[in-house]
């Protein structure tokens, strides 16, 4: 009593479309964290650039 049936839409491995799934997905974070790090190492970066000499700053703003 009380025993269901296999179900078909259930699988016990991994089948090459849900490996193929599963890729694009770790892709997809690694490409969003290097975004990210890209983004996060540009603003320190920019952080240690010298500042604009006067001659190169607009008129009338030092």
């Amino acid at each position: 009593m009380n025993q269901s049936l296999a179900r078909t839409d259930q699988h016990a491995g991994q089948d090459a479309e849900d490996r193929m799934t599963s890729f694009f997905h770790w892709i997809g974070l690694a490409i969003a964290a290097g975004v990210v790090g890209l983004g996060v190492f540009a603003f320190f970066r920019g952080l240690s650039l010298p500042p604009n000499t006067p001659e190169h700053r607009a008129h009338g703003k030092g």
